[in-house]
């Protein structure tokens, strides 16, 4: 194989992108391509080694699979370049001899770099000491990006670390400090660089913690407007903070976030400054803290909030209501009609749901970027959705909420024709619903309740209806061994009682024959993101409740007149 035709290829491209704009090292293993004039660079080891991406020690699981050099790209049928662990090992040997090839460093060390994940004993440590001998070198070099520069020098710390190399390890500890000092000298300081240096610096165990901390506050006043370069300092000040330091530490960090909070004009980001404050407050017991930030988001006017408010509609032909209420009344027997309404499907298969809402992350990547937040009464945070697991089950939870609003017009017109072919009293709608789960004053709240709904009152149908549903719940949950109360606890102080509706119904998969049906009762009763009707009700989040909801409580109902449970297993 012609090396010299690699060497003089890639040192062409490392000369073209150190003078573009914005120099990216990363771009370096497609310009030796282009040089090569490569169609595909899959099969030539040189090139695509220049292509891997580089994993930070915070990507746990990725760095588990793939070491710190990862495929760039994941696709349906595989990756690029392939894993590390699955080259030839003729390519290893291949790469061996690039380390020695006059070529620029970050190159050299990137080579070495790979031979390190894959050899063993000596040759690994030979080669490891190459890598953070050519690192280094690359991050003094005259490279005019000081992220690229500052990358290299924590590789090369890292494998310091690894290798148990106490005075490599001291020697590039005292870079650090010194790389972050120059970075915030100079006019295009950045957080992302001087920050991340000191970061590393003071995990060292001989660092000179004075003048860390120092450049700490030197960076806190000059990057004090951005909320993750103040996360990463007061990161730093905790790992130098010795154990007795470390309570007045935290009060002192969550001051100056509170203080920083309280300057910002009111609107949604002192609400989301705020409530970082009560997250960092609680963590740390500075209870104080927590309340005055709680307060202070509370007080803060929705107008300011500048919240933007969407609305949809939809269609349903009359046709279809009326022949769905024409299948649930199709005899004369009005608890047959009650029962083939509890049959009816309110959402669709869990799975079904699934595959659509991942079809949509697909389809529109940029939903799935950004962390969301769920807001409550009184400018409350109900939850925030970070990763990609969480958003794609809230929009599962958001599609069946969807399906919900749809299903409860079918509810309503099958109820309206119950009462126009049954007309039925208080006395026979209690005898319907009287069953081995449902007693007869339980049954007889429930035909109350719907006497209510009839009688065009279903706010206080809704009311009504839906303490006995979750009493009912309560019930089958006991039938199949699952508790409903809990002893109470003297080490925390809390007092014994009832379980909560939320933690009984997740009690109950696996119980309940029809997983859709739990999750349906999740959704519409308790689930902060769904339709949850029993705690906007019983905590009098909403004062008047609509038609839909009454109707949906009454299915509900209709469900546990036709529910499937199994014994739990001993």
């Amino acid at each position: 194989m012609d090396l010299d035709k690699y060497t003089e290829a890639i040192n062409t491209a490392y000369d073209r992108v150190a003078n573009t704009d914005t120099p990216i090292i990363h771009l370096l293993g497609d310009e030796v391509q282009k040089s090569l004039e490569l169609s595909d660079a899959s099969s030539d080891p040189i090139v695509f080694a220049l292509m891997y991406m580089e994993v930070s020690q915070e990507l746990e699981e990725k760095r588990e699979q793939y070491g710190y050099l990862a495929p760039r790209y994941e696709f349906p049928e595989g990756v690029f370049p392939k894993p590390v662990s699955a080259v030839a090992t003729e390519t290893i040997e291949l790469w061996k001899k690039m380390v020695d090839l006059d070529i620029n460093p970050h190159s050299r060390a990137r080579y070495a770099d790979l031979v390190v994940y894959r050899e063993t004993g000596r040759e690994r440590f030979d080669y490891a000491i190459k890598s953070i001998s050519y690192y280094r070198e690359f991050a003094k070099s005259d490279w005019s990006s000081d992220l690229d520069k500052k990358d290299a020098l924590v590789r090369a710390f890292e494998l310091a670390k690894t290798f148990n190399q106490q005075p490599l390890v001291e020697a590039i500890t005292n870079e650090l400090i010194e790389f972050a000092k120059a970075n915030l000298s100079s006019d295009d300081a950045s957080p992302g660089v001087s920050l991340s240096l000191l970061e590393e610096a003071a995990k060292s165990n001989n660092v000179d913690k004075a003048e860390v901390l120092r450049l700490n506050e030197l960076a806190i006043g000059k990057f004090k407007d951005n909320g993750f370069a103040i996360d990463t300092a007061h990161q730093i000040q905790e790992l130098l903070a010795t154990a007795e330091e470390k309570q007045d530490l935290y009060r002192t960090q969550a001051e100056f976030l509170f203080n920083e909070a309280k300057e910002t004009p009111d609107g949604f980001q002192k609400f989301y400054q705020l409530h970082e404050v009560e997250a960092f407050a609680e963590l740390h017991g500075l209870i104080d803290i927590r309340n005055e930030a709680i307060a202070m988001a509370e007080a803060i006017p929705q107008e300011a909030m500048e919240l933007k408010e969407h609305t949809y509609t939809f269609e349903i032909p009359r046709e279809q209501t009326d022949a769905f209420a024409q299948a649930v009344t199709t005899d004369d027997d009005l608890l047959n009609a009650l029962i083939r309404l509890g049959y009816s499907k309110a959402i669709s298969d869990y799975e079904k749901s699934k595959e659509e809402a991942e079809k949509n992350a697909d389809n529109h990547p940029m939903l799935m970027l950004f962390k969301s937040v769920n807001m409550g009464e009184a400018n409350s945070i109900i939850n925030t959705k970070a990763s990609q697991d969480e958003k794609l089950e809230a929009n599962i939870i958001e599609s069946e909420k969807n399906e919900m609003e749809v299903f409860s017009i079918f509810v309503m017109s099958a109820l309206d024709a119950i009462k126009a072919k049954f007309n039925p009293d208080t006395e026979a709608m209690s005898i319907a619903f009287k069953s081995d789960l449902i007693d007869e004053n339980e049954a007889q709240a429930i035909a109350r309740g719907i006497n209510y709904y009839f009688s065009d009152d279903v706010d206080t149908a809704a009311k009504c209806l839906a303490p006995i549903v979750e009493r009912i719940i309560r019930h089958s949950a006991r039938r199949v061994g699952i508790p409903t109360t809990k002893l109470p606890s003297s080490s925390r102080s809390t007092p014994g009682g009832v379980r909560g509706l939320g933690e009984i119904l997740g009690s109950m998969q696996g119980f309940i024959t029809d997983e859709n049906l739990r999750r349906y009762w999740r959704n519409s009763l308790v689930d902060v993101n769904g339709y949850n009707l029993r705690n906007r009700i019983g905590h009098g989040l909403n004062i008047s409740f609509d038609k839909s909801s009454a109707a949906l409580l009454i299915h509900i109902l209709c469900t546990l007149l036709v529910l499937d449970v199994q014994p739990k297993s001993k």
